[in-house]
């Protein structure tokens, strides 16, 4: 099992292949969506969420799965958030939410994600970020978009305050994590919140 923990406060955030894991957690049903729920509401929206904000004396354990997406933990005095920030959600903004913005993190930690040289695109892809020109980048006959980069700008911005921790590992030039764009995978790597 791979694996980047966290130990602060009696908690532990785990990255981790671990398909046996999936059993003994609560879910999102993730849609690349840009609604957040909390346990008592988690799976009643049809078109899905991909952020939870939960207390942080919560009894379950808590998951995200992601397969090159952005892995977000926030943790506040009392409550703490996790989201699956896909491009579609980095766009809506749901790593910005309000709903997070109140949980008034001190913490900030990403997980295992596509690298900034990593992510191709097309030359469509302007249209979905027009006001982030100075993240496209031309190199080797490709285009790539340096959406970790634009996540730690955003967050920084955000949350002067918070600690941020940026995972360097990518999920695609780094074997070890499932990543959908190295071979279409419906493995996924899990982000998983576990009061210790």
């Amino acid at each position: 099992m791979n694996s980047i923990t966290l130990y602060e406060d009696k908690l532990c955030l785990v990255s981790c292949q671990n398909e046996r894991l999936k059993t003994q957690l609560l879910e999102l049903n993730q849609t690349h969506s840009a609604t957040i729920c909390t346990p008592a509401t988690c799976g009643e929206n049809p078109k899905g969420e991909d952020g939870i904000i939960f207390p942080l004396e919560t009894e379950f354990s808590i998951a995200i799965r992601t397969a090159d997406c952005t892995p977000i933990y926030y943790q506040g005095e009392k409550e703490a958030a996790l989201v699956h920030a896909g491009w579609r959600g980095i766009q809506s903004l749901i790593h910005l939410d309000e709903k997070i913005k109140a949980v008034n993190p001190h913490t900030i930690i990403t997980g295992p994600s596509i690298c900034d040289n990593c992510f191709e695109v097309s030359e469509d892809f302007h249209q979905e970020f027009p006001e982030s020109k100075e993240y496209f980048k031309n190199q080797k006959n490709k285009q790539t978009f340096s959406i970790k980069s634009l996540v730690q700008d955003q967050l920084n911005e955000h949350f002067p305050d918070a600690n941020l921790k940026m995972s360097t590992e990518c999920t695609l030039c780094q074997s070890h994590w499932h990543s959908y764009r190295r071979n279409k995978t419906t493995k996924r790597n899990f982000t998983i919140f576990q009061k210790r």
